[in-house]
């Protein structure tokens, strides 16, 4: 079994592919000491094949693969399509369009929240995968047979995965549901860190509001700074240090922080918070206290939202999470939110709207 390493069998292949109504695609990368992946492998499959195209090569011009990518007569099929649409965008500078993600279909169709291709295989197949080159460095060269065939099996069995959720979607009348959800996996935006939730991952201990500030702002710093340098955040600075420097800015410490990041960069990092704020005057770290009123309905629009899943066999998370069902709470403009908007409001947003003005 060979690796695709020469342009002129790729594009013997892209010919092949036009011919499809759909492919299946997955990707091997390292993350472990960058910050941006580093893409490996390359798998596609069709019904009548599979090959692994070894991006690698110094032969191979993934920007060929982006009349795939672009072409929207071609269902492009993932698992998970988060990380692989990202470094097929960064190798191509395209965005696939007509996405089609298998783990968000299965949630659509009541298997899991957000089930593993594992999961899918034994559920929609009755075919467990083989795991056991998971932490395989598929930089390394060259590639052996077992390892190919391990690689290959994410999109061989992705083909009948496809036809089987496709089918299912259709059966209990969900194809549109998921298509307008699809549509958002095409868009940049979809990718994008968001400021808002980056400093979420902290796990920040008990110190005071004014620093928690401060390090909401570094992390955002941080990553910024972690994608210049193309290295993993903690590697460029660990969250200790992160709380530490916080603290000190903040003035809340008046012990400066041993730290290399802080001697090296504290006229950048105070340049960074001074125009920030400037920039953001009500961003902070305060948290919106809900009253016991307030608390019981949020609590009830979880019920509800658990309810409406159920009943019509989705995951919840497609109706709502929580963080935006307690907006709802602070909220006049119900109709900014997407799970007050199409298929969600009809299902679930006319109730919550009704629960939320019995409260009012």
């Amino acid at each position: 079994m060979d690796l695709v390493d020469k342009n002129s069998d790729f594009q013997k292949l892209i010919s092949n592919l036009k011919n499809y109504n759909f492919v299946t695609i997955d990707t091997e990368f390292l993350r472990e000491k960058t910050y941006f992946p580093q893409f490996c492998l390359l798998q596609v499959a069709t019904p009548n094949g599979a090959w692994a195209i070894d991006v690698l090569s110094p032969d191979i011009n993934l920007n060929d693969f982006a009349e795939i990518l672009s072409n929207p007569k071609i269902i492009k099929v993932f698992h998970s399509c988060l990380q692989d649409v990202d470094i097929l965008y960064r190798a191509t500078g395209v965005m696939p369009e007509n996405i089609f993600d298998s783990q968000i279909a299965g949630a659509f169709c009541g298997l899991g929240e957000a089930a593993s291709y594992n999961r899918l295989c034994r559920l929609l197949l009755n075919i467990g995968v083989d795991k056991t080159h998971r932490v395989t460095d598929w930089s390394k060269r060259p590639l052996d047979n077992e390892q190919i065939r391990y690689a290959l099996n994410d999109v061989v069995y992705l083909v009948e995965i496809y036809h089987r959720l496709k089918n299912l979607l259709e059966e209990q009348g969900k194809t549109s549901w998921a298509k307008k959800h699809f549509n958002l996996l095409s868009d940049p935006a979809y990718y994008q860190v968001d400021e808002n939730e980056i400093w979420k991952k902290l796990n920040l201990p008990q110190i005071p509001i004014k620093a928690k500030k401060y390090c909401k702002i570094l992390s955002i710093w941080r990553e910024f700074k972690a994608q210049e340098h193309d290295v993993p955040r903690r590697a460029f600075l660990g969250n200790h240090d992160m709380i530490n420097i916080a603290v000190y800015l903040s003035g809340v410490g008046r012990n400066k922080p041993n730290s290399r990041i802080l001697n090296e960069y504290k006229n950048e990092i105070i340049e960074f918070v001074d125009k920030f704020n400037e920039q953001n005057p009500e961003y902070d770290f305060t948290v919106k206290i809900m009253s016991p009123l307030q608390r019981k309905a949020y609590g009830m629009l979880k019920s509800l939202a658990t309810s409406k899943a159920e009943e019509h066999k989705i995951a919840r998370s497609l109706i709502a999470k929580n963080h935006e069902l307690a907006k709802l709470i602070f909220t006049d403009e119900l109709e900014k939110f997407s799970c007050m908007q199409g298929w969600r409001y009809d299902i679930f947003g006319r109730y919550a709207e009704k629960l939320l003005q019995k409260i009012s």
